[in-house]
């Protein structure tokens, strides 16, 4: 996900829009470190493309965090108020 997000500034050919889609499935991983990692490098790819922030920000906003332990899910929601305000402010 990291070389994805990295990327994504460099897409001339708009590939990222192929799997943007399955990029953000994973903001409801099964595991949630991995959740967590996509949700930060979503604040990369919104910050790089702006143009997806409407879509990021809705995946973000309907994001199913029940499945998660409580231990997890306040780490997972600060994650996601970050990228909110991060991609908010473009």
């Amino acid at each position: 996900m990291s070389i994805l997000a990295a990327i994504v500034e460099f897409d001339d050919e708009n590939k990222f829009d192929d799997i943007l889609d399955d990029f953000l499935s994973h903001i409801n991983d099964k595991k949630a470190i991995t959740s967590r990692q996509c949700i930060k490098y979503l604040a990369i790819v919104g910050t790089n493309r702006p143009r997806y922030n409407p879509q990021i920000l809705n995946s973000l906003k309907m994001a199913d965090l029940s499945k998660y332990s409580e231990n997890m899910r306040p780490l997972i929601e600060k994650d996601i108020k970050k990228t909110q305000k991060i991609l908010s402010s473009i």
